[in-house]
């Protein structure tokens, strides 16, 4: 099964590169796979299993999205319609996580 994209936001006093790297440590520790490290944000995957043991609740599916007169449509992947809540041991650092939902292809 695919991988739960989401987007996590330290914060303040966080952002700096031993706060990225404390974090990013912590969300391995936590089975969340970091992809990408920022300044102020850490992209990452999680499979659907530890998604739901993490956050609570069951990652929402979304198909694909076929092209149309405005856009080339969108990939299948995962939404929320809220941030997610925060595990206990990411309080303090982190201020947000959420689902990244599928981009749109331009």
């Amino acid at each position: 099964m695919a991988q739960v994209p989401i987007a996590i936001t330290l914060a303040a006093a966080h952002r700096t590169p031993a706060g990225v790297s404390a974090a990013s440590k912590l969300l391995e520790e936590l089975g969340i796979h970091v992809t990408v490290k920022g300044a102020a944000t850490i992209s990452a995957r999680v499979d659907p299993e530890a998604f739901k043991d993490l956050f609570g609740l069951e990652p929402r599916p979304v198909g694909a999205r076929p092209p149309s007169g405005r856009d080339f449509g969108a990939p299948a992947g995962f939404a929320s319609e809220a941030d997610l809540r925060i595990p206990q041991r990411l309080q303090g650092i982190v201020e947000r996580i959420n689902v990244q939902a599928p981009a749109t292809r331009l």
